[in-house]
Order: C-alpha cells, then sequence, then structure tokens
C-alpha cells in the first residue's frame, strides 16, 4: 500500500516517492526529483529516469520522459515554476525558466531561464536559451533560436534559420 510519505528505493536511489498531501509531489523513476521534497517544492510530477534531476523547490511542474525537466532549479516565486515537458530531454537544459510547454523529443531543450514558450514537436525550439514569448510547432520549427522573442513558427523547419530575430511568424 502506497500512501503518503512513501519512498522506495533501487541500488540506494529514490524511485518512487509519494509526498505529503500538503506538497502534492509525486516522482516515479530512477534519480527523478529525488531532492524535491526536502527542499519545499509543491504539486510537482516527475515520470521517467532522472526526470527533473535537480528539482529541489521548483513547483507546479510536471515533466513526463527520459530527462525531461531535467536540470530544472528554483530561485523565486516563478521561476523554474509553472512548467510542462513531455518527450525524452524536453526542457532538458531548463533551470529557471517558467511558464513554458515543451512536447516532443528534445523540444526547448536548450533553454535555460526563457520564459513562456510553447514547443511541440521533435526538436521545436531546440536552441533557445533566453528567448520569449516563442511558439513553435512542428519537428525542427525555430530551431536556431536562441535569444529571439515573440516568434512564431507552425509546419516542419518553419524559422529554422531565426536566432536572434523577433516578432516574426512563418507558416509551411
Amino acid at each position: 500500500n502506497i500512501g503518503t510519505l512513501t519512498k522506495i528505493y533501487q541500488n540506494g536511489e529514490s524511485l518512487l516517492v509519494s509526498s505529503t498531501p500538503a506538497a502534492g509531489n509525486l516522482t516515479l523513476g530512477y534519480q527523478a526529483a529525488p531532492n524535491l521534497d526536502a527542499q519545499g517544492g509543491l504539486y510537482s510530477t516527475y515520470i521517467g529516469y532522472q526526470a527533473g534531476n535537480t528539482a529541489t523547490s521548483s513547483s507546479y511542474n510536471t515533466a513526463v520522459g527520459y530527462q525531461a525537466l531535467k536540470n530544472v532549479v528554483n530561485s523565486g516565486a516563478t521561476l523554474g515554476n509553472y512548467n510542462t515537458a513531455q518527450g525524452n530531454q524536453a526542457l532538458f537544459s531548463n533551470t529557471t525558466g517558467y511558464r513554458k510547454s515543451a512536447q516532443g523529443y528534445a523540444a526547448l531543450f536548450s533553454n535555460t531561464t526563457g520564459y513562456a514558450n510553447s514547443a511541440q514537436g521533435y526538436a521545436a525550439l531546440f536552441s533557445n536559451t533566453t528567448g520569449y514569448d516563442n511558439s513553435a510547432q512542428g519537428a525542427s520549427a525555430i530551431y536556431s533560436n536562441t535569444t529571439g522573442y515573440r516568434n512564431s513558427a507552425q509546419g516542419y523547419q518553419a524559422l529554422y534559420l531565426n536566432t536572434t530575430g523577433y516578432v516574426n511568424s512563418a507558416q509551411g
């Protein structure tokens, strides 16, 4: 019977954590958010090998997949919070970026502090580091963007070479 404050270990590493009802966290997977409850994170779910691996006090995050949201940390009321990552290595490099949604293998992979981005598709917004308010739908859409902001691209490799441009739109 798995209840509150339950921890199951594999080879000395936390495999499953069901936290207190007040914290509302659930982790499942080898090295998935192993320090989350100890540091005060709230209402997060990390499922997969090393999903949320560095999460400490980040809150309101959902990561599903191998190393999804692996490097997230928290350093403020919103920083590192309110993220959704689904897919292997989605939001892999994210540290304090917040309010992002990444679905697909390596979507928003390089994002560190960028915020309010949405990426759906294989490697969508892959190179984005600090860019914000971008929306990419399609495999490799806005792939090369690093610091550009308020861009929107729908379709395979749409705005692929955009790196620092802003307020662009491309479909197709």
